[in-house]
């Protein structure tokens, strides 16, 4: 048996993002508005590689000690993993 996964819409990636932050006890918004949207279009939507990314990203802003997660972040961490 086969079963397709189309991925995850911009709205439920920007979604997950959030849920994902509340669930490690962020308690306000790290990605930027346009954040989101850069994760969704680099992802295609696929909830491994939105993990992959967004980890990425925070890892980059925290070396630059950024208190949020920008588009900037999401292009580096995207370079960073060779993608």
């Amino acid at each position: 048996m086969f079963k397709q996964f189309y991925g995850l819409t911009k709205e439920e990636c920007r979604d997950y993002l959030s849920s994902r932050m509340k669930i490690a006890g962020c308690s306000r918004e790290v990605f930027t508005p346009e954040a989101a949207p850069a994760i969704f279009n680099i992802s295609g939507g696929a909830p491994r590689v939105i993990n992959n990314i967004a980890a990425a990203a925070l890892m980059y802003s925290a070396g630059k000690r950024a208190d949020s997660i920008d588009e900037e972040a999401v292009f580096q961490a995207n370079i960073e993993l060779g993608a």
